[in-house]
């Protein structure tokens, strides 16, 4: 009787000591930075580089978060097209995903030249759902090749061209980052 209450003593330690262990391990996780840079618009709207994957192979995946805080007009107006700047040729692989509200767009033009926009790139057009009281969140996730490079986002509301700035830092630090924690920002 005493060997199976020892044994259950030493089991009993063992139990516990594990979970302390492995609550320990979860909280180091959890207390990893964010690695998302999030630049402000304007008007309500953001943009927040969630992800940068080096796919090894001299390409890398970008996953862009949009959001809108639903402020109402006037002051806010809905957006119309979301431009993303990349130089020619190094772009490819565009996909949008609506995250949270009713955002829906007519396409995706692939430029490089943009129209009235001041800067190539590609651009989601015909964008509705979001802005002008309507809150909602989309992600843009593409792929570019010949290494990272600063790029400007702009998001076109109204008449207003409300443009933000990333430069190849913040794209490395999020990248760099993102390998350091196990559960990234998406």
């Amino acid at each position: 009787f005493n060997t199976m209450k020892a044994n259950y003593t030493i089991l009993k330690g063992i139990f516990v000591g594990s979970f302390m262990i492995l609550g320990s391990y979860f909280n180091a996780l959890q207390a990893q930075p964010d690695c998302a840079i999030m630049k402000d618009h304007g008007q309500g709207f953001s943009t927040t580089i969630s992800s940068v994957m080096d796919n090894l192979d001299n390409t890398y995946t970008i996953v862009l978060t949009v959001e809108h805080d639903g402020c109402p007009g006037p002051d806010c107006q809905s957006l119309a097209h979301y431009s993303v700047e990349a130089d020619a040729g190094t772009y490819y692989d565009i996909y949008v995903e609506d995250i949270r509200g009713n955002v829906s767009y007519g396409g995706i033009v692939m430029g490089p030249s943009l129209g009235s926009v001041p800067f190539d790139g590609f651009k989601i057009s015909n964008i509705t759902g979001l802005g002008q009281g309507q809150a909602g969140v989309f992600r843009i996730i593409y792929t570019l090749t010949g290494g990272l490079q600063d790029q400007q986002t702009m998001a076109k509301a109204g008449s207003d061209l409300l443009l933000v700035s990333f430069t190849t830092a913040d794209f490395q630090s999020v990248q760099d980052c993102g390998h350091q924690n196990i559960f990234p920002y998406y």
